[in-house]
C-alpha cells in the first residue's frame, strides 16, 4: 500500500483589520507510489512511412510504373498502419492477452506553497488572491525528457497556478459585482490514455447579484464563467472549454 506522509507550517490570521492571509509550506514524502491503472502489454503498429516504401520498393520491382507504385502504396500505407501487428507481452506467459494493472514507482518526494488572501480596502470594495506552487508537476523515471511514457508518473497539474478578483458590493442597495482571473501554467498530463502537455491559460469569471426588496433573503445572481469566451481545455483529449452562463435565484431562510 501506499503510505504518504506530509509536513506542514503556515500561517492564518488577520492584519490591521483589513488583510486576511494564509500562508503555508508542505513537504510530503510518499512511499511505494502506486500509479493508474494502465495497459502493460501495449500494441505494435507499423509506421506508414515505412510501409509504404516496403510496398512501393515491390510493386516497383513487380512492373509497375513508379508512380502508380507510389499512389497505391500511400493509401494502402495510412490503412496498415492503423492495424496492431502485435501485443509486446511476458515471455512467462503463452498467451498475447493485454495485461491492465498498476504500477508500483517506488518513493516520490515534493513540496510546495499555497497563499491566500482578502483585502477589504473600503466597507464596500474588497480584493482576493491566491497562489499555489509545487516542486514537481511529474516524475521522468526513465530520464528520457518526457514524462509521457509508461514508465512516468504525473501530478496532472501545473506547478503554478493563481487567481485574482475584485468585489463590490453595496449592502444598502443591495448591488452586487465581482470579477476574478485565473491563471494555469502548462502541465503534463499522463492519466489513462490520455497523454501529453496541456498548455497555459488564464480565463476571467464574472458575477452580478442583486437582493430582491420583495423579500428578506431573496437574491438573483448571474454568474459567467470564462467571460470572453477563451477556448481552452482542461486536459488532453477533453472537449474544448467555452463560455458558461448560469442565472440563479436564491432564497435564505
Amino acid at each position: 500500500s501506499t503510505i504518504t506522509n506530509t509536513y506542514e507550517v503556515g500561517y492564518k490570521g488577520v492584519i490591521g483589520d483589513r488583510l486576511s492571509l494564509s500562508v503555508d509550506v508542505y513537504s510530503s514524502q510518499i512511499k511505494d507510489f502506486v500509479g493508474p491503472l494502465r495497459v502493460e502489454t501495449p500494441s505494435v503498429f507499423l509506421t506508414g512511412p515505412s510501409v509504404g516504401a516496403y510496398l512501393a520498393q515491390r510493386m516497383i520491382q513487380a512492373g509497375i510504373p513508379a508512380q502508380f507504385a507510389q499512389g497505391i502504396a500511400a493509401q494502402l500505407a495510412g490503412s496498415a498502419a492503423q492495424i496492431p501487428l502485435g501485443t509486446v507481452a511476458p515471455d512467462q506467459r503463452e498467451s498475447s492477452d493485454l495485461i491492465l494493472t498498476y504500477r508500483n514507482f517506488g518513493d516520490v518526494d515534493l513540496w510546495g506553497t499555497d497563499v491566500g488572501m482578502q483585502l477589504y480596502a473600503t466597507d464596500r470594495l474588497s480584493f482576493t488572491g491566491s497562489f499555489s506552487w509545487v516542486s514537481d508537476e511529474c516524475f521522468d523515471f526513465n530520464s528520457d525528457g518526457d514524462c509521457t511514457s509508461t514508465s512516468d508518473i504525473s501530478l496532472n497539474a501545473p506547478k503554478v497556478k493563481g487567481s485574482f478578483g475584485a468585489r463590490f458590493a453595496d449592502q444598502l442597495s443591495g448591488f452586487s459585482i465581482d470579477g476574478r482571473v485565473r491563471y494555469s501554467d502548462s502541465f503534463t498530463m499522463n492519466s489513462g490514455v490520455y497523454l501529453g502537455n496541456v498548455d497555459s491559460y488564464a480565463v476571467v469569471d464574472a458575477n452580478v447579484g442583486y437582493k430582491l426588496p420583495v423579500a428578506s433573503g431573496a437574491q438573483v445572481s448571474l454568474t459567467i464563467t470564462n467571460l470572453f469566451n477563451d477556448v481552452h481545455r482542461e486536459f488532453v483529449g477533453a472537449p474544448e472549454l467555452g463560455r458558461l452562463a448560469l442565472l440563479k435565484l436564491q432564497y435564505s431562510f
